[in-house]
C-alpha cells in the first residue's frame, strides 16, 4: 500500500513557523560548527578579510570575480560566510584565485 504525502496546509505551516521561532537552533558560528578546529576556521576567515582589505576588493566585486571561476555567490552570501567563519576550502581557494594572490604562505593564515 502506498501512502500519499500531502503538503502542509496553512494552519500547519503557521504552527511550524511558531515552533521554529520559539525554539531556534544553535548559531552556526565557527566554534559551534567546527568544534576543536574553530581556530583554523577563524584564521581562514580573518585571512580572507585581511586580503580583501589589502586588495581593496568589495564583497560585490568578489562575487563577480568568483563567477568567472564558476562559483555563484552574492554579496550577502560572502558577507555571511566571512562573518560566520564557516565556509568550505573550495570557497577559500576560489577566493585566493579570484583575488589573484600569488605565493600565499601558511604563516599568513
Amino acid at each position: 500500500m502506498r501512502t500519499l504525502l500531502r503538503a502542509p496546509d496553512a494552519a500547519q505551516r503557521v504552527a511550524l513557523a511558531k515552533r521554529c521561532a520559539a525554539e531556534p537552533g544553535p548559531l552556526r558560528t565557527a566554534a559551534r560548527y567546527y568544534g576543536a578546529n574553530a581556530k583554523w576556521a577563524e584564521r581562514a576567515a580573518a585571512f580572507l578579510k585581511h586580503k580583501l582589505r589589502d586588495t581593496e576588493v568589495t564583497h560585490a566585486e568578489l562575487a563577480k570575480r568568483l563567477e568567472k571561476h564558476g562559483l555563484k555567490e552574492t554579496e550577502a552570501s560572502i558577507t555571511n560566510k566571512l562573518s560566520r567563519g564557516t565556509f568550505p576550502a573550495t570557497f577559500s581557494l576560489a577566493c585566493i584565485a579570484a583575488l589573484e594572490l600569488e605565493g600565499v604562505a601558511l604563516e599568513e593564515i
